[in-house]
């Protein structure tokens, strides 16, 4: 049965301080075909700030392994003007630029910043339409990470519903994160860190309790995407102790 858990990190992360620690297998191997090796997910954090180019991302496709899945978190070109104004061309641009990995496709990642709140409803329905009225957005899992409280209403949750969009569960706000918002076919789980800083360690019984949570979704049949964005504290170590919990469950 083909695997509905995906997990890894938000951009390469890497348990060797170069490539000098590689082993020897592994030291004629990319980053990224190293990084696919331990994990079977990456959230591309990098297409945030600048698009790539349709060649790299078509090259990166080919440097991973057959289950491997990429989730790219769109520009903020995009997502992060005033009022979320956007340009229709710009969001062509990019779907085009991602489906160079072909049949890796994982999410595509909206993330709003905190200061895009409910007042853009209007404008969030534009770009939503925008993104699934375009064919390109095929085989990708379309899902909204919100910043602002005011975002959590019935109003949005109809909003992404009737677009097949999910929400993204993320602890962003240090409060936790609030699983009442798992959607019905695609979780989409960002762990931001223990105070949503990027930094420090997430406590063993904080994992183990989510383990338990992403098991029950997996047994619901439902398609998991995890991404410790606690890069700059113990993102990979973490990763792994979730995942042997949710082996060990």
């Amino acid at each position: 049965m083909d695997t509905l858990y995906f997990s890894g990190t938000s951009g390469i992360l890497l348990p060797y301080k170069n490539k000098s620690y590689y082993p020897n297998d592994l030291k004629d191997k990319s980053r990224l075909a190293v990084y696919s090796l331990l994990f079977n997910s990456l959230e591309v954090n990098s297409s945030f700030y600048k698009m790539p180019r349709r060649e790299t991302v078509g090259r990166w496709a080919q440097e991973t392994s057959n289950n491997f899945r990429f989730t790219f978190k769109l520009w903020k070109g995009i997502t992060h003007q005033k009022d979320l104004i956007f340009e229709p061309n710009d969001v062509a641009k990019f779907l085009d630029i991602i489906n160079a990995v072909d049949k890796k496709k994982g999410c595509l990642l909206i993330q709003l910043p905190p200061s895009t709140t409910f007042s853009s409803l209007i404008n969030l329905d534009k770009l939503l339409r925008c993104i699934v009225k375009d064919k390109r957005s095929l085989g990708w899992h379309v899902c909204v990470e919100f910043r602002h409280q005011s975002w959590y209403s019935q109003e949005t949750m109809t909003l992404l519903t009737s677009y097949g969009i999910n929400l993204v569960l993320h602890d962003k706000d240090s409060g936790g994160i609030n699983i009442e918002y798992a959607g019905n076919d695609i979780v989409y789980v960002r762990f931001h860190g223990p105070e949503g800083d990027y930094k420090g360690s997430y406590e063993d019984a904080v994992l183990h309790e989510y383990s338990g949570y992403i098991k029950e979704w997996l047994a619901e049949e439902k398609e998991v995407y995890v991404y410790f964005n606690n890069t700059i504290g113990s993102a990979i170590a973490n990763l792994r102790t979730l995942e042997e919990y949710i082996k060990s469950l």
